[in-house]
């Protein structure tokens, strides 16, 4: 019965390691996983924003950091819950 049902442990455990995951990590190594997710047939506006952002000035933003992880938590509990 319990492989028909979310576990939602399961969710929250997999939330909280990705969260703890992507606080980390360094600005370059973020973007460098963003990037590799829109490799990845994932388009998002706002993120080809950030990069633009960050090629042009060399830093990142806190608030583009933070729609940098928003976008990483996203798409990656994505691809995990995918199958």
């Amino acid at each position: 019965m319990k492989e028909s049902l979310i576990d939602y442990n399961d969710m929250y455990f997999e939330s909280a390691t990705i969260r703890m995951e992507v606080e980390g990590m360094s600005d370059d190594a973020l973007l460098d996983e963003c990037n590799h997710i829109m490799s990845s047939n994932l388009e998002s506006v706002s993120m080809d924003e950030v990069m633009m952002a960050y090629f042009k000035s060399g830093n990142l933003s806190q608030e583009n950091r933070k729609k940098a992880e928003g976008f990483y938590v996203l798409a990656y509990a994505d691809l995990v819950w995918e199958d």
